[in-house]
């Protein structure tokens, strides 16, 4: 019985062990601050991606921009153009770019 305790016990504490890993590695990479907005927390190469889609996008041509920011600035574009949709219907886009970031950088998409 006492062996049994003790495994569990090991268990335990390797559970407790690979949680505090993944919370130092994890966690603490970047904070979301709000809608489209995210401030980094640790210096290094990020992927940012977004997407845009709506249910009902009107027909005609509609220009669209998903754009990244960094503080402020902007520093690319994620998709950027025009949709040419005869009919109101389904309509999204998507897209990434990995970037350099620093400590406290607030990014906006």
């Amino acid at each position: 019985m006492t062996e049994i305790f003790q495994q569990q016990q090991i268990t335990f504490l390797i559970c407790l062990l690979v949680q505090y890993i993944y919370n130092l590695l994890y966690r603490v990479l970047y904070n979301v601050t709000g809608t489209g907005e995210v401030t980094i927390l640790k210096k290094g190469n990020y992927l940012i991606s977004g997407e845009l889609s709506t249910t009902n996008m009107p027909s005609g041509d509609i220009k669209f921009i998903l754009a990244v920011f960094i503080n402020g600035v902007r520093q690319g574009y994620l998709s950027r153009g025009f949709a040419s949709i005869p009919n109101q219907d389904f309509w999204g886009t998507t897209g990434t770019l990995m970037y350099p970031l620093n400590d406290n950088d607030i990014i906006n998409i």
